[in-house]
């Protein structure tokens, strides 16, 4: 099975996740085969994704929409994965850092609405990043080959005092190590966070 789509248009959202659980259940998808996923289920309540998913060694594109994620301890990585687009994924900071550190081929990263992220991304083969959450640091390390970047920021005050007082993140840290930058596109408060981190250097 190379492909699996399940999008919002399918007449019933419950019966396509009751066909997700049955079938990640069987040997269907045991991760031999399977090599791209994209689950975009609408507005309906939260898909925990099965543990199974992680087993998926083959996966080079993986899209994940307002579900649950927990990766297994004993994961090793999608050694495969060149292609992360996470949207509205309950899924501890920790864990996000750890998925993305364990995908050493990721050359493409999609990030949207999570909340109070803190973030460092260590991805070497990187060379597309979309952000558009609410940060509450954020740094760029080994992603040397990245040359397009799209950020949209929500920031509080209480996250601006946060990135002045405590966070590790300055200018350098944050685009120092994208020399062959090509594209950066700031949204929504990007300004206020450059800002931010000026006064820091």
């Amino acid at each position: 099975m190379p492909f699996f789509n399940a999008i919002q248009s399918h007449p019933s959202v419950e019966s396509v996740i009751r066909f997700l659980q049955l079938q990640f259940a069987s040997n269907l998808f045991n991760g031999n085969d399977i090599k791209e996923l994209v689950l975009e289920l609408g507005e309906e309540e939260f898909f925990r994704m099965p543990s199974s998913l992680f087993n998926c060694r083959k996966l080079n594109r993986l899209e994940l929409s307002r579900c649950e994620l927990d990766p297994l301890r004993s994961f090793k990585g999608f050694l495969c994965l060149r292609n992360l687009n996470l949207h509205q994924v309950l899924i501890s900071h920790d864990a996000v850092e750890n998925l993305i550190s364990k995908c050493p081929l990721l050359e493409s990263l999609s990030l949207s609405y999570f909340n109070n992220l803190a973030l460092t991304i260590c991805v070497p083969n990187l060379k597309y990043l979309y952000l558009e959450s609410e940060f509450k640091d954020i740094c760029l390390e080994d992603t040397p080959l990245l040359i397009e970047f799209s950020i949209a920021m929500y920031m509080t005050d209480d996250i601006a005092m946060h990135f002045e007082q405590n966070s590790n993140c300055n200018f350098v840290k944050f685009l120092g190590g994208v020399p062959n930058l090509e594209k950066l596109v700031g949204h929504t408060y990007f300004t206020k966070f450059l800002e931010v981190l000026e006064r820091r250097d």
